[in-house]
């Protein structure tokens, strides 16, 4: 069985929108994009046998991605989390994974043991 771990990730400028009266939109990115590194850097940690594939619509965080030897599913734009997942299924599937497991890429506190 092979497993691809599969991370959505919006352009940064999107992100973290529910935190808006409370971070200005540069600390918004700054926590979405720290997030998503801490998220990528847990991975390459604890589960380097698995392969990761990155979904998104936005060039640095597909450079990020690939810094840390993720898959890159570059969407042509922002078309929503479900859309994203849809083709990111049928990527894996075309790619002969068996199965996938969606991580949210904004976990604050990934333990290893859960």
């Amino acid at each position: 069985m092979s497993l691809c771990i599969v991370i959505p990730m919006k352009d940064p400028s999107q992100s973290k929108s529910r935190l808006s009266s409370v971070l200005d939109n540069n600390e918004r990115q700054s926590l979405a994009l720290n997030l998503f590194q801490q998220t990528l850097a847990f991975l390459c940690e604890h589960y380097p046998q698995h392969n990761t594939l990155v979904v998104t619509p936005a060039q640095s965080i597909a450079a990020i991605a690939r810094n840390y030897d993720c898959q890159v599913l570059l969407e042509p734009s922002a078309r929503g989390l479900n859309k994203a997942l849809t083709s990111a299924a049928a990527h894996c599937t075309a790619q002969g994974y068996s199965s996938q497991l969606v991580l949210p890429a904004d976990i604050v506190a990934l333990d290893v043991s859960e």
